[in-house]
C-alpha cells in the first residue's frame, strides 16, 4: 500500500507548500540532501520516499526532488505510485521535456495506449513538439480496441449517433460506445436523419425516433418505400411513383422515377431516366441529365456541398448549382466521407478533395474515402489503413474495413464479424 500513503504524502505536501512562509529552507533541504544519500548508499531505497516528499513540501519548485522521488518508486517497482508522482510533476512542470516523455514511456511499457494518447494531448505544446514523444504518441495513435458490443452479421456507416446493424436479416441501430440502442428487429432499416429513421415491418413503413419509438405512419396508403427525414422532407415511394412528404405527410412532387434525401437544399430526384437535382420548393435546379449519381450509405448523395454524377461512362465531380468541379473524371467513385471521396482511374484509386484535387492516391486492389489520416484499402483479400502516402497505419489487418468517423471510429469485419473499433489517437 505505499502507493497509497505516497499519494497521501504527495498531496499534503502541496497544501504545506501553500501555506509556508517563504522561508529559506536551504538548511533543511542540505540535511534532506545528506540523509537520502545516506540511505541510497545503504541501498534503503524505501527510506528514501518520505524524504523526498517532505523536500518537495518545502521547495515545490524545485524538479530534482521529484526526479529523485520517480526514480525511487520506479527502482521499488511501485508502478501506481511511481505514475501518480510523474502525473503530479509534469503538472508542476510542464514544460520538462523529460518528465513528460518519461511518462509517456511508462504508458507505452504497460501497454496502455489510451493513458498515454491522453497524456500526450495534455501536454504543454514542448513535449508535442518533441521528437521522443511524437515518436511515443506514433506508435500508440493507430491501436485499435473494440467498441461494439458484439460481432454481427453487418454494421452500417455511422449517421448521427447510431450504426445501422444487420443480425440474422433483421435491422436494429447500436448507439453511443457500441451499445445496443434499438434492438434488431425490423424488416428494412434507414439511417437516422435529423433524429428520426424510416423502418419497415411486415411490409408497412413508418418513422421511428432515436429511442425506437413508433412517431409517424402512413394511415391512408402505405408507401411502397421510404427514406430518412433530412431538410424537413422524407422521400417516399407510392403508386410507384416517387415524391416527398413532410412530418404531417403531406405529399409534394410525386412525379419522379427515383429520389434521394435533402442535404444541402438540394435532393436528387431521376426523371424520363436521368438524374438532376431540385431544391426545397421542388423546382429544378441541375436538370436530369446524367445517368446516375453515387450515395452514402446514409442514403445521403450531396454531403459537403458536393455530387458526383455519372455521364456517358464516367464519373464527374459536381458542386449543388451544377457547375462542374476540377478537371478529374473517373472509373469508379464513391461520395464524401467528411472531406474527401473515392475515385478510381487507370487501376489507381484516388481520394478528392471538395475541390476536385487529388490528395492522396494508391495501387491497391480497392480504396475507400481518406478521413483524417487513414484510408482503409485491400490488397487481395486483405484490408488494412494506410496514411495518404500509402504506409501502414497499426498492425491490424481485416477482411473488411470501412472509413473512419471524425471521432476515429470505424467499421470492420474479422473472422467474428462485423465489429466496430476506436482508433486511439482520436481519444479526446
Amino acid at each position: 500500500m505505499i502507493w497509497v500513503v505516497t499519494a497521501a504524502l504527495i498531496a499534503t505536501s502541496w497544501f504545506m507548500a501553500l501555506t509556508r512562509r517563504p522561508d529559506d529552507h536551504a538548511k533543511e533541504l542540505a540535511q534532506l540532501r545528506t540523509q537520502i544519500n545516506d540511505a541510497l548508499e545503504l541501498d534503503l531505497v524505501k527510506r528514501t520516499v518520505p524524504l523526498y516528499g517532505e523536500a518537495i513540501s518545502l521547495a515545490p519548485d524545485q524538479s530534482e526532488w521529484y526526479y529523485g522521488l520517480a526514480d525511487a518508486l520506479e527502482e521499488l517497482g511501485n508502478e501506481k505510485a511511481y505514475e501518480q508522482a510523474l502525473i503530479k510533476a509534469v503538472g508542476q512542470f510542464p514544460a520538462d521535456v523529460k518528465l513528460g516523455v518519461r511518462l509517456l514511456t511508462l504508458y507505452e511499457d504497460q501497454d496502455a495506449c489510451q493513458k498515454l494518447v491522453r497524456a500526450y494531448k495534455a501536454a504543454s505544446k514542448t513535449v508535442q513538439k518533441d521528437e521522443g514523444a511524437l515518436a511515443l504518441y506514433d506508435g500508440c495513435a493507430w491501436k485499435s480496441f473494440p467498441r461494439s458490443d458484439g460481432n454481427y452479421q453487418r454494421i452500417f456507416a455511422k449517421s448521427g449517433d447510431h450504426f445501422k446493424v444487420q443480425e440474422n436479416d433483421k435491422y436494429g441501430y447500436l448507439g453511443k460506445g457500441g451499445r445496443m440502442a434499438i434492438p434488431v428487429q425490423f424488416d428494412q432499416a434507414r439511417a437516422f436523419i435529423d433524429g428520426w429513421a424510416a423502418v419497415q415491418t411486415d411490409g408497412e413503413w413508418y418513422f421511428i425516433d432515436q429511442e425506437g419509438d413508433r412517431i409517424q405512419a402512413f394511415p391512408e396508403q402505405a408507401a411502397q418505400e421510404l427514406y430518412s427525414f433530412s431538410e424537413g422532407y422524407a422521400v417516399a415511394k407510392i403508386d410507384g411513383k416517387y415524391g416527398f412528404v413532410d412530418q404531417n405527410l403531406t405529399r409534394f412532387a410525386f412525379e419522379y422515377d427515383d429520389a434521394r434525401p435533402f442535404l444541402g437544399g438540394v435532393a436528387p430526384v431521376k426523371k424520363d431516366g436521368k438524374w438532376g437535382l431540385v431544391d426545397s420548393e421542388f423546382k429544378m435546379v441541375v436538370q436530369p441529365s446524367f445517368s446516375d449519381v453515387a450515395c452514402a450509405e446514409s442514403d445521403v448523395c450531396t454531403d459537403q456541398d458536393r455530387v458526383m454524377f455519372k455521364k456517358d461512362g464516367r464519373w464527374t465531380l459536381y458542386d449543388l448549382a451544377g457547375k462542374r468541379i476540377g478537371d478529374g473524371s473517373w472509373d469508379e467513385v464513391s461520395v464524401f466521407a467528411a472531406s474527401t471521396a473515392i475515385g478510381q482511374r487507370d487501376g489507381k484509386w484516388e481520394a478528392i478533395d471538395q475541390q476536385g484535387k487529388v490528395v492522396a492516391r494508391s495501387t491497391a486492389d480497392e480504396a475507400r474515402a481518406l478521413v483524417g489520416a487513414a484510408m482503409p484499402v485491400r490488397h487481395g483479400e486483405e484490408w488494412t489503413y494506410v496514411d495518404k502516402d500509402g504506409r501502414q497505419l497499426g498492425e491490424e489487418s481485416y477482411l473488411d474495413a470501412y472509413p473512419l468517423t471524425d471521432s476515429g471510429e470505424a467499421v470492420v469485419q474479422t473472422d467474428r464479424g462485423y465489429t466496430i473499433i476506436q482508433f486511439t489517437g482520436f481519444i479526446g
